[in-house]
């Protein structure tokens, strides 16, 4: 999305690291890791509402999901289930 809505990010934790050191995904992380600072975080959440292939994807943070607790959003795909350990009881969108 950034050529097309002109939003600054940059790689982070896993991400990076698999960018640096394998080139791409590192096998056992298969998830992006991706930081902006708010006023493009912001951008980035109006560019989900046009621009996210919602039949496959959705964006979940504290304002799509009541239940959500995290302070960062997430983009998700509608046909997967994360349920972490120790965290089953947890009440949001999976």
């Amino acid at each position: 999305m950034q050529k097309k809505n002109g939003i600054s990010y940059c790689l982070l934790m896993g991400t990076m690291l698999g960018a640096v050191r394998h080139g791409g995904f590192i096998p056992w992380d298969d998830d992006m890791d991706v930081a902006m600072m708010r006023p493009e975080y912001e951008k980035f959440r109006e560019a989900c509402k046009r621009d996210l292939d919602q039949s496959r994807f959705f964006y979940q943070d504290h304002t799509t999901d009541p239940h959500y607790r995290w302070g960062y959003a997430r983009i998700r795909r509608k046909d997967t289930e994360c349920v972490r350990l120790g965290q089953e009881h947890i009440k949001i969108w999976l």
